[in-house]
C-alpha cells in the first residue's frame, strides 16, 4: 500500500463509534496511525501529511502551502471558521498544495480537493456512510469487496484517451474532481465545483508584453517549485533536454539541497535526448544519469493502475517507473519531480487558436500578426497559416476527447456515453485558446497516478500546482507563440537559467520506436490476453481484425502499434481487477 495514502469513513449527521469498527481494525492491524473525531474515521500511511485543525474542526491531509510557499502546519480556529463558512473557498483562494481537506461542521462534513489533482479523492456511498480513500487498497479497509466493473464507463474508456470525469471504471465508485467540495449531511450530500480554470481568462490585459507574463512566470514558478523542492533532501529529475523538464530542473536547482537527474533513451528510431539533457545537468551542476530504457521490465500483462479505478496507464511506462525506482533506492533519493504536463500547462499549441483569440481580444490588425507567428512556429506559409486559422474559426465544435474505435466490434463502435466534466465545455463566449487550455488540464489530470514508485517516494509533477496554472491562465495565449517560438513566455522566463540550445530547441524526443519494438517482440502474448480474454468474452472487440494485424508477417504501422497496447493494458486491468 502506499505509504502516502489514506482511508476515511464519514458517517453522515452521527458518531463513528460503530461504523467505523472495520476500518479501525483494520487500521490497527496494518499498523497505520487512526484518526477520529465526531463523525469522521482517517486511517493514513506513514508519509501521509496530516494537518489537524483547531478543536477537533477536522483534517488537512497532504501537503498545503500559503500563498508566500511556505507549508502550514497550524491555523487558527478563526481560519478554520472562513475555510468552513466559505464551503472551503476562502481555503482555496488563500493556500495551494496536493491536498484533501476534511471540515467538520455542527450538521455534517465538507470535504475539500485542491485544484491540482495531485492528491486523489475516490469515494463511495454506503446506507449513512461516504467512504473515501486514495485508492482501492486503501478502500479495503473499509471492508468494501464489491469490484464490479462499470461497463458503461469500460466503453467509455475503450474509445476515448485520457477521459476523466466523475465516474469510475469501478460501479458505484466515484472521484471527487480537482476544485471540488462535497457536503455530506443527514439530507445527503451535494458536489460543488468552488474552483474552474475559467475564472483565471476573463479579462486578459491585451497590452501585457513578453516581458511583463515572463516576468510573472518566473516568480510563480521559483515559488512554487522552491516550495516543493525545500521539502526533500534529495529528489530525483526525470530530465528529457526539453524545454518543460529543463524549467523544472533549473528552478529546483536553486532550491534544493542536492539533486540527481536522469535520462532515459528508447528504441531504435526514438530520438536520443542525452546530449540536451547533458547539457542541462552541466548548466546547473547537478548529478546527471543516463540510461537504456530495459524492456525486459516491462509486463504486459500486469497492470500499472491495478489499483486505481480506471484502466489509465500505459504498459511501456512500468520500465523508466521501475528503473526510477531501483536508481532512487541506490542513490537514497526521497522524491521524483517530473515535468509532466508542462507542453500543456505552459501554452505550447499546434493550432490556429492563439490568432483567433486576439481576433476577439485586439481585433483583425493584431491576429493577423499572430499568423505570422503561427506561421513562423510551425515553418509554414503565412497563406497555410491564415487559411487554417480561418477554417478553425468556421468549424464546428469537435469532440472534446481523442477518439478511437479501432479493433473494436461493431456493436462496441456505438459512441459511448459518459457524464459531463464540470469544467467543460464552460462559458459560450470562452476563447478557443482558453477552450484548449481547459481541455487539456482536464486530459492532464489522468496521468497524475499509477506510479509504483510512490512506494519509495512521492511523485510529483509541480508544473500542474495551482499558482501556476492560475498564472498562465492570466497570460494572453498568443503570447506564447510570440516570435514565431512555441511556449515563448516560458522560454523567455528561463532565458538566463538554461544553456541557449535548450532555450532555441525546437525538436521534441519520444518512445515510439520503444513502444513499437514492445509489440512487436510481444506480438504473441498481445494476441492471447485479446483473443482470449474478459474483453473478447464480453463481446467488445473485432476479433478477427486483431487476429490478422497480430499474426500477419508485416510490421505493425505506427498508428496500430500503440492502439493494440492500449487495448492490451485495459485488458491487463480488468484481469487485476479479477484477481482481486
Amino acid at each position: 500500500m502506499r505509504p502516502d495514502g489514506y482511508s476515511a469513513l464519514i458517517v453522515e449527521g452521527s458518531s463513528t463509534a460503530d461504523a467505523g469498527g472495520q476500518l479501525a481494525s483494520e487500521t490497527k492491524r496494518r499498523g497505520h496511525a487512526l484518526l477520529e473525531l465526531a463523525s469522521v474515521c482517517v486511517a493514513v500511511g506513514a508519509r501521509c501529511g496530516v494537518l489537524q485543525l483547531p478543536d477537533e474542526t477536522g483534517l488537512v491531509l497532504g501537503t498545503l502551502f500559503d500563498r508566500s510557499g511556505k507549508r502550514v502546519d497550524r491555523v487558527t480556529a478563526e481560519t478554520v471558521a472562513g475555510w468552513t463558512a466559505s464551503r472551503g473557498r476562502s481555503l482555496i483562494e488563500g493556500y495551494w498544495g496536493a491536498y484533501l481537506a476534511i471540515l467538520c461542521e455542527p450538521d455534517g462534513t465538507v470535504l475539500v480537493r485542491d485544484p491540482s489533482g495531485l492528491f486523489p479523492c475516490y469515494y463511495r456511498t454506503r446506507p449513512g456512510t461516504i467512504e473515501v480513500a486514495s485508492d482501492l487498497l486503501w478502500l479495503d479497509l473499509s471492508g468494501i469487496d464489491d469490484r464490479s466493473i462499470c461497463q458503461a464507463e469500460l466503453h467509455a474508456q475503450l474509445q476515448y484517451a485520457s477521459l476523466r470525469t466523475s465516474r469510475t471504471a469501478i460501479e458505484g465508485l466515484n472521484e471527487l474532481l480537482p476544485g471540488a467540495a462535497m457536503a455530506v449531511r443527514r439530507t445527503g450530500r451535494v458536489v460543488e465545483q468552488i474552483w474552474t480554470p475559467w475564472q483565471f481568462a476573463r479579462a486578459w490585459d491585451g497590452g501585457m508584453t513578453v516581458e511583463d507574463a515572463a516576468d510573472r512566470l518566473r516568480r510563480t514558478i521559483d515559488l512554487t517549485i522552491g516550495a516543493w523542492t525545500r521539502l526533500f533532501a534529495r529528489p530525483l529529475l526525470s530530465l528529457s533536454g526539453g524545454l518543460d523538464s529543463s524549467i523544472v530542473a533549473a528552478a529546483s536547482a536553486r532550491h534544493a539541497r542536492q539533486i540527481d537527474a536522469v535520462t532515459y533513451r528508447g528504441g531504435e528510431g526514438d530520438l536520443n535526448e542525452g546530449r540536451y539533457a547533458k547539457l542541462v545537468a552541466d548548466h546547473l551542476g547537478i548529478a546527471w544519469h543516463d540510461l537504456p530504457l530495459d524492456r525486459s521490465m516491462v509486463d504486459l500483462r500486469s497492470s500499472a493502475a491495478s489499483v486505481l479505478p480506471r484502466p489509465n496507464a500505459r504498459s511501456f511506462s512500468q520500465a523508466a517507473d521501475q528503473q526510477d525506482l531501483q536508481l532512487a533506492t541506490a542513490l537514497g533519493s526521497d522524491a521524483f519531480l517530473t515535468g509532466a504536463g508542462g507542453d500543456s500547462l505552459l501554452w505550447y499549441f499546434n493550432t490556429a487558436a492563439p490568432a483567433l483569440d486576439r481576433l476577439r481580444v485586439d481585433g483583425v490588425g493584431a491576429a493577423l500578426q499572430t499568423v505570422g507567428d503561427l506561421a513562423d512556429m510551425c515553418a509554414v506559409p503565412w497563406s497555410r497559416a491564415f487559411t487554417l486559422a480561418l477554417r478553425k474559426l468556421l468549424q464546428r465544435r469537435s469532440r472534446p476527447w481523442p477518439h478511437s474505435v479501432a479493433f473494436l466490434s461493431t456493436a462496441a463502435r456505438v459512441p459511448a456515453l459518459y457524464p459531463a466534466h464540470p469544467w467543460w465545455p464552460g462559458p459560450g463566449n470562452a476563447l478557443p485558446g482558453v477552450r484548449a487550455y481547459v481541455l487539456a488540464l482536464i486530459q492532464l489530470s489522468d496521468h497524475h497516478e499509477y506510479h509504483r514508485r510512490s512506494a519509495l517516494a512521492p511523485v510529483l509533477a509541480p508544473l500542474a500546482s495551482q499558482p501556476i496554472v492560475e498564472t498562465c491562465l492570466g497570460i494572453p495565449s498568443w503570447l506564447s507563440c510570440s516570435a514565431g517560438a512555441n511556449r515563448a513566455v516560458a522560454r523567455a522566463a528561463f532565458a538566463d537559467a538554461l544553456p541557449p540550445e535548450i532555450l532555441h530547441r525546437r525538436t521534441k524526443g519520444g518512445f515510439e520506436g520503444f513502444v513499437h519494438d514492445l509489440l512487436e517482440r510481444n506480438r504473441a502474448l498481445a494476441r492471447e490476453m485479446l483473443i482470449e480474454g474478459q474483453l473478447a468474452q464480453g463481446g467488445w472487440l473485432d476479433i478477427e481484425a486483431i487476429d490478422h494485424i497480430l499474426q500477419s508477417p508485416s510490421p505493425i504501422g505506427p498508428t496500430e502499434a500503440p492502439r493494440i497496447l492500449r487495448l492490451v493494458a485495459i485488458e491487463a486491468w480488468l484481469g487485476s481487477v479479477r484477481r482481486r
